[in-house]
């Protein structure tokens, strides 16, 4: 079995809470963006909560045999050098990216657009922060 018990007050949580908290909402009448958010909040949290449950459970299982440990190991070692060559390229990639981004914006003239909001950010501000946000 999954879980030895407690998955009742799992299911519980994820079918009856939403309804509950919506209700609530409702009573005291908070407006539809607030009960959106507040939702959302409870949807995660409550997602929080059963990742960390699956995860002490998953934790608390035997490690198997030697064997099942050498294999296990040996995907890790792959796994890793993996994760370490996409990562490194995709860190490469933005970062390039980023600066071809960074370098269009100071580049182009957008006096009607400065104009438009009052000189609030020069040419350099803009393209920093445009930039900044890709990265």
């Amino acid at each position: 079995m999954f879980f030895e018990g407690g998955i009742q007050n799992i299911i519980l949580l994820f079918l009856v809470g939403p309804a509950i908290v919506w209700g609530l909402c409702y009573v005291f009448k908070i407006a539809l963006l607030v009960k959106f958010i507040v939702f959302s909040c409870y949807v995660s949290f409550a997602a929080i909560f059963y990742t960390v449950y699956v995860l002490s459970y998953i934790m608390r299982q035997d490690t198997g045999t030697d064997g099942m440990k050498s294999i296990a190991n040996i995907i890790v070692e792959g796994s890793e050098g993996f994760f370490i060559a996409q990562y490194g390229t995709i860190f490469k990639l933005s970062f390039l990216f980023a600066f071809g981004i960074t370098l269009t914006y100071y580049l182009r003239d957008n006096s009607q657009l400065l104009k438009q909001v009052n000189n609030s950010m020069s040419n350099t501000v803009l393209s920093l922060f445009i930039g900044i946000c890709f990265m």
